[in-house]
């Protein structure tokens, strides 16, 4: 199958990446492992390790990415001059809505709600912007000849036809050997929805003084609080990540909004405990805390310690875990994805498009 994705942005080392190009990246990739014939389309150049054909869009107009405005109203327009026909199928992540002039089938990933995370957004510009696009996404769900929705929230919010799941490359992260002294790990951002400094609060005063040995390894990008217990990691490769989650004991996650959420897969797959805070992605990645401890921010602490003094009870959730994960293999998201693609080309089809 000819498949063409288009996310504006792909991974970069100098900058903060984000989940969805992470995840248009990997799955380009492990559909070239099987044999298709992909080209990503984005306005960022290509990632070193990319083995798809990639089409770097509108290199004149860098600050298309840079200008929030211009991202969201005048590159989905621009669009419109891109030619796409050498494809089956066209599968969009996001900045599309004005995208009129379809030629061919097309799929739209909803990857969570802008709705959803206006309301956990700490800075009033970011709720003001991400309120302007919630209608936005509402038009390209409208546009696509089938709609994914990441998550069975964003499945029901946009009345979606499929529920997509993000992919994992479970042999990568798997865990042999633990750290011998308990590792807690967080990946995010200091501030903001992630709640790193939250944290390392409730490490440094709950977590520490009952047990002095433990350590945590932040995965963030601003230097956390100086403190013998807390290790700073800012740009770790992806080796080197899989290692922290693969050592770790506990995966500690207090974010308030996120709309699938590749860390908690990710640690599933390593044998790593989860304990969270509620939101979408949780309970749906979670299976409403079946596979990981979603809880109240006032016993993230206690939580934590519990399952360190219960050995038992930690092991459990890592074997439940280590089982569980497997739905979320690249295997079983490529078959899910080629059927999603099947799909709209037959409705597209039925329309004599």
């Amino acid at each position: 199958m000819k498949i063409a994705i288009f996310h504006t942005t792909l991974p970069e080392k100098h900058r903060k990446i984000g989940g969805v190009e992470v995840f248009c990246h990997r799955l380009a990739n492990k559909f070239c492992f099987q044999g298709h014939d992909v080209v990503v389309y984005s306005l960022t150049p290509c990632p070193d390790d990319a083995i798809y054909q990639h089409v770097q869009l509108f290199k004149s107009y860098p600050f298309l990415v840079r200008i929030k405005l211009l991202r969201l109203f005048v590159l989905p327009l621009m669009l419109n001059f891109v030619k796409w026909k050498d494809h089956d199928i066209l599968h969009l992540h996001g900045d599309d809505w004005f995208f009129i002039n379809r030629k061919i089938p097309t799929v739209r990933t909803l990857h969570g709600s802008a709705k959803f995370e206006a309301k956990s957004a700490t800075s009033l510009k970011r709720k003001i912007i991400l309120s302007l696009v919630y209608p936005l996404e509402h038009i390209s769900a409208r546009l696509a000849d089938r709609v994914a929705g990441l998550g069975t929230e964003a499945y029901k919010l946009y009345n979606a036809d499929f529920v997509s799941d993000i992919g994992i490359d479970t042999s990568l992260f798997r865990s042999t050997d633990k750290n011998a002294s308990p590792l807690i790990l967080f990946v995010g951002t200091l501030s903001g929805r992630k709640r790193g400094s939250l944290v390392q609060d409730v490490f440094i005063n709950e977590i520490y003084p009952q047990y002095p040995n433990s350590r945590l390894a932040m995965v963030c990008d601003l230097q956390p609080r100086d403190h013998v217990g807390i290790e700073w990691f800012k740009q770790p490769s992806d080796a080197e990540l899989a290692d922290l989650y693969k050592r770790s004991w506990i995966f500690f996650y207090p974010s308030t909004y996120e709309g699938f959420g590749i860390p908690y897969i990710e640690s599933l797959a390593s044998r790593t405990v989860i304990v969270c805070s509620e939101n979408s992605g949780a309970n749906y990645v979670l299976d409403n805390g079946k596979y990981g401890f979603i809880v109240e921010d006032t016993a993230l602490g206690k939580t934590v310690n519990e399952l360190l003094s219960n050995p038992e009870l930690k092991d459990e959730y890592m074997d439940k875990g280590e089982e569980y994960v497997e739905k979320f293999s690249w295997d079983n998201v490529c078959v899910a994805h080629r059927n999603m693609y099947d799909s709209a080309i037959n409705k597209n089809m039925s329309k004599g498009k």
